[in-house]
């Protein structure tokens, strides 16, 4: 089974940079992460080096990936148990949880870019101010209280037994 990824804007840019990566194999690594979360293997991808490169993103990136139909039937099944609309979503996600880091290196120092000019609005007249009053502060010698885990303990993996106080 053939399917498609579609790619493009800012939200994806992250993924299109590892796509244009000559160093990530981004095919193979899509369908690595996909058979791991399927099968419920544990995996972890690592992050590639940085690749200075421009992205277009305007332009929409396709890229076609294949599951055999008779020793990948499982992950047909669990991409077609998914509304259209939705498959995409899905590989994307679990494709960036299987990167050992986010892969945003690929941006530092890049400009952010500009924002699209907003429309003239027709001039309004103001509404007649209303009286500002301060607002209420808090006293200056109270301090929040620390935070802690429900088990007591800073590890966020720790006990599960805070699950049975919900």
């Amino acid at each position: 089974m053939r399917i498609r990824i579609r790619l493009k804007g800012m939200a994806d840019a992250d993924l299109i940079a590892l796509r244009l990566n000559p160093s990530f194999h981004f095919e193979r690594a899509v369908i690595m992460a996909v058979r791991a979360y399927v099968r419920g293997e544990s995996l972890t991808i690592p992050s590639p080096l940085p690749f200075p490169c421009e992205i277009d993103l305007k332009k929409e990136h396709i890229i076609s990936i294949s599951f055999n139909d008779s020793t990948e039937a499982d992950l047909i099944d669990w991409y077609e148990s998914f509304p259209e609309g939705f498959r995409t979503l899905a590989i994307k996600a679990i494709l960036r949880c299987a990167l050992s880091a986010p892969y945003i290196s690929a941006f530092a120092g890049a400009s952010a870019p500009a924002p699209a000019a907003k429309p003239a609005l027709a001039k309004q007249e103001k509404p007649a101010a209303a009286k500002k009053t301060a607002p209420k502060q808090a006293p200056v010698d109270s301090e929040p209280e620390p935070l802690e885990t429900p088990s007591g303990e800073d590890d966020i993996f720790g006990d599960d037994s805070f699950i049975e106080n919900f």
